[in-house]
């Protein structure tokens, strides 16, 4: 199964794609990463670095919660997902990605959601 942290409950009925300042995000969606690779009920986490897209610049805090999410996932022994879809939005963090080492194992990906997404990456990808 695939982890995808696409949003967090930040208080009982409020989430976090309804928040005004969204800035912050990562800190949740890093979290609630950290607390689903520990389950260990996933065997790959889609698309970590997308925690930061509303980051514009990079940070000490987002270098120290990459390594906790890429420590946690090396313990784990699960997969990490590059997604071809974050490097064509624009939502790609290369910092992150400078953090992991060889030795975590990572996959490639899309994130289509429908037939008409899996088609479109295939077409500007080929």
């Amino acid at each position: 199964m695939i982890f995808g942290q696409h949003f967090y409950e930040v208080e009982p009925g409020l989430y976090s794609f309804s928040m005004e300042e969204k800035y912050d995000e990562y800190l949740g969606l890093g979290n609630a990463i950290l607390l689903g690779i520990k389950t260990s009920y996933f065997s790959a986490v889609a698309h970590p670095d997308r925690i930061f897209r509303r980051k514009p610049n990079w940070d000490v805090s987002m270098t120290e919660l990459s390594k906790e999410i890429i420590s946690a996932v090396k313990e784990k022994g699960i997969l990490m997902e590059i997604n071809a879809s974050s490097i064509r939005r624009k939502q790609y963090k290369q910092e992150f990605w400078d953090l992991v080492p060889r030795d975590v194992r990572t996959i490639e990906g899309i994130d289509a959601h429908s037939v008409a997404e899996l088609n479109e990456e295939f077409e500007i990808n080929l």
